[in-house]
C-alpha cells in the first residue's frame, strides 16, 4: 500500500533541523542551531532582533525551559540592543511562561537591552493587564509600530 505523506509534519521537522527558512521573502534563523528541540525563529529588521515562537500553545514545562534558555542565550550573545518578541503565533502561554518572560526583561534590563513585545493574543493580553505588564514590558498592537518605536526619538535618548 502507498501512505500518503503528511507535507505539514515534514515542514516542522525541516524547520527544527535547518538553521536558516525562507518564509514570505523573509530569511529567519533559529537562534539556538544546535537545540533540535528549538521553538524559536530570528529575524534582522533594522537593527532590531525579531523573535518568534513557533509554538502556538506553550504549557509543557520542557519547552518552557528550552525557551526561557534561548531567550537568555539571544542577551548573552551579546550583538543585539533591540529585541522584539512577536507572540501572533502563540494562542495561550502558561504562567510558567509568562515567568520566563518576566526574568528574561529583567535580564534585558540589566543588560541594556531594549525590550518590546508585540501581537499579543487577546487571551494572553487580558493576563497581562490583570498581572499589570505593561509596567514590565513595553507592549505594541503590531510588529510595524514596535520596530517604528524602537527608533523613535525622545527627549531622553
Amino acid at each position: 500500500s502507498i501512505a500518503l505523506f503528511d507535507f505539514a509534519n515534514l515542514f516542522i521537522y525541516i524547520t527544527h533541523l535547518c538553521p536558516t527558512i525562507l518564509l514570505d521573502g523573509n530569511k529567519y534563523e533559529r537562534p539556538d542551531k544546535g537545540n533540535l528541540v528549538s521553538t524559536l525563529l530570528t529575524r534582522i529588521e533594522e537593527d532590531v532582533l525579531l523573535v518568534y515562537f513557533q509554538d502556538v500553545r506553550i504549557i509543557d514545562e520542557a519547552t518552557i525551559q528550552s525557551l526561557g534558555q534561548e531567550l537568555i542565550n539571544l542577551i548573552q550573545q551579546g550583538n543585539q540592543n533591540k529585541i522584539l518578541i512577536n507572540l501572533e503565533n502563540v494562542n495561550f502561554m502558561s504562567s510558567a511562561m509568562i515567568g520566563k518572560l518576566i526574568l528574561f526583561g529583567k535580564k534585558c534590563n540589566a543588560s541594556s537591552v531594549d525590550l518590546r513585545i508585540c501581537n499579543i493574543n487577546p487571551n494572553i493580553k487580558e493576563v497581562f493587564d490583570l498581572m499589570k505588564l505593561e509596567k514590565v514590558f513595553k507592549v505594541d498592537e503590531d510588529e510595524a509600530q514596535a520596530v517604528a518605536a524602537f527608533n523613535k526619538k525622545t527627549w531622553f535618548k
